[in-house]
């Protein structure tokens, strides 16, 4: 009995600990990589070309994630930031990156690598370790492991900006036109007050924040959503030549803009999801910028939507603005 009372008091205490965490730090595509020196020098190439290649013309060239490197004393400072990469080779030996990884493998009997470890330190965290012999090895074992190391990453970034998303929104969701796309398209908008409507008609939602004036410097982000006939998508330019002409059926000032075009299809509970990420001009208001287009095709209920967001943002970075849009359509449609 007296054992069992003592396991209960530890198990009440680690669920009392895990609740009690913090927040993680960092920005939500901040990631801190903890090397070695030596190490840096020879794994930086490696880890900028298997997992930092990923880029985002809005229109201007902008990675989707941003580095800090840090050296492994360092660590006791960026322990609590949200995403963390430690990696290190064994050759050459380094007894600050070497002795930090063994603390590691020893506490969480980690055997293999690479692994990935959640909420250590903070909440939501997650921290990635990368180890082998040389930077010949880590290439090779990289080819094997750089799409589920890049999916947990992703995944992981994604998680967190919910999760700070609805934090800050979670008393101030705009219930109005959460409530008209409910009965139009059966999708309770996951919206912050600072969206407006811009337009509402039978098939179509279009809403908005920020400035919408003749100025080229104005600030906005639009979503549009659009009821549309279910058909299959045979590839990239058929779904690019829908998006095109749907866009102008909208508005005949919005143009799409087909330089540096990302296409991909992924499927969600019966729900096949097409999305391209590419450039926009408002012909008339003298702006443009990047534009995420969805056609989500249900095969349930046979039906489908058409979905974009617009952003014009110029001198500033777009990419949080666009994962805000993405968070939104993703969220509240899954």
């Amino acid at each position: 009995m007296h054992k069992k009372i003592i396991s209960l008091i530890i198990i009440l205490s680690f669920f009392a600990c895990k609740n009690s965490m913090q927040s993680s730090n960092g920005e939500f595509n901040e990631i801190v990589i903890v090397s070695s020196i030596e190490d840096k020098k020879l794994l930086e190439p490696i880890v900028n070309d298997y997992i930092f290649d990923n880029i985002i013309h809005t229109p201007e060239p902008e990675y989707l994630y941003k580095k800090i490197w840090i050296k492994p004393e360092g660590f006791k400072y960026y322990k609590k930031y949200s995403n963390i990469i430690i990696i290190s080779i064994s050759n050459p030996i380094d007894q600050s990156i070497d002795k930090l990884m063994i603390d590691f493998k020893n506490k969480y009997n980690i055997e293999n690598f690479p692994i990935t470890l959640n909420d250590i330190y903070s909440k939501p965290q997650m921290i990635t370790f990368i180890n082998d012999s040389n930077d010949i090895s880590i290439k090779s074992n990289l080819n094997k492991s750089v799409n589920m190391i890049k999916s947990s990453i992703e995944s992981h970034i994604d998680s967190l900006y919910l999760f700070r998303y609805k934090n800050i929104f979670k008393s101030t969701y705009s219930k109005e036109i959460s409530n008209i796309s409910d009965s139009l398209f059966s999708i309770k908008l996951l919206l912050d007050t600072n969206f407006k409507f811009i337009k509402q008609e039978n098939d179509l939602l279009w809403i908005g924040k920020g400035s919408i004036t003749y100025d080229s410097n104005a600030l906005y982000q639009w979503l549009i959503f659009k009821d549309i006939n279910y058909f299959e998508i045979n590839g990239n330019l058929e779904f690019q030549n829908i998006i095109k002409d749907q866009l102008t059926q909208i508005d005949t000032n919005l143009e799409l803009i087909t330089n540096f075009n990302k296409f991909s299809i992924n499927t969600y509970n019966n729900k096949i999801v097409y999305k391209l990420n590419s450039l926009y001009n408002h012909n008339l208001y003298k702006t443009g910028g990047p534009i995420i287009s969805y056609i989500i095709n249900d095969k349930e209920t046979n039906k489908a939507i058409l979905i974009y967001g617009l952003i014009n943002a110029p001198g500033n970075s777009k990419i949080e603005l666009i994962k805000e849009l993405e968070t939104i359509i993703i969220n509240s449609i899954f």
